[in-house]
């Protein structure tokens, strides 16, 4: 558990809702979003697909992965969140507030938890509302590119392309040809929707032709360097 006041307000201060808020002024708003934090057991699920959820959450300690799940039992992975990252946030800001996707945990988590609602409170000054919100607004159009490369990586078709097209965005990302990935090798199969054993064959084959580099989720693009 987040043991004091002052280690919560640490972590806080590091995450994008509280960006360009000082400590001191955190410190007086924590009191008024009236937060509680939830545990995520290993293995544990934190948001079902349609559930109505009216609270926001940051991820303080663990990861979520943030799925859609068929009745087939296939997974989508739309994408993983680590501390400091928000949780279901474009879930209370839509109008029917009907989550369209299941988040979980492996490893487990910890999440601090509040009331969306409660960021409007009077008792906020409305300066630090504005900040809060326009943080949301950037909040909400990074998820808005991060749905938007998947669509594209999702958009070919060639399992080659579909691995070069998302290790060259997460190079172009990052400003490197050498980065880690936030998946696993299941959960990054997950995310191109492919089969793992074809995705391990494929990475092995391009580490084979001097095309890429890697150990567990960190790649190099050799590719990069020639241009």
């Amino acid at each position: 558990m987040i043991r004091t006041r002052n280690e919560l307000t640490d972590i806080l201060c590091k995450t994008i809702l509280f960006r360009k808020i000082d400590r001191e002024e955190v410190e007086k708003i924590l009191p008024i979003l009236d937060g509680k934090e939830k545990v995520v057991e290993p293995d544990g699920i934190y948001l079902m697909a349609q559930d109505v959820q009216t609270k926001m959450g940051i991820v303080m300690k663990g990861s979520l992965n943030v799925s859609k799940i068929l009745s087939s039992g296939t997974e989508n992975l739309y994408e993983k969140l680590w501390p400091g990252y928000t949780v279901s946030l474009s879930v209370v800001c839509s109008s029917t507030q009907v989550s369209p996707y299941t988040v979980y945990s492996i490893e487990g988590a910890r999440i601090f938890e509040f009331p969306y609602e409660n960021i409007f409170s009077e008792l906020i000054p409305e300066k630090l509302r504005l900040v809060m919100l326009r943080n949301i607004s950037n909040q909400l159009s990074n998820e808005n590119i991060k749905r938007q490369n998947k669509v594209d990586v999702l958009s070919v078709n060639g399992l080659r392309d579909r691995v070069m097209m998302y290790l060259e965005t997460q190079a172009s990302k990052k400003g490197t040809s050498s980065f880690t990935i936030p998946f696993n090798r299941e959960e990054l199969a997950n995310y191109l929707c492919v089969n793992r054993s074809a995705l391990s064959h494929e990475l092995s084959l391009m580490r084979q032709e001097g095309i890429i580099e890697f150990r567990k989720n960190r790649f190099h693009l050799l590719g990069l360097e020639r241009d």
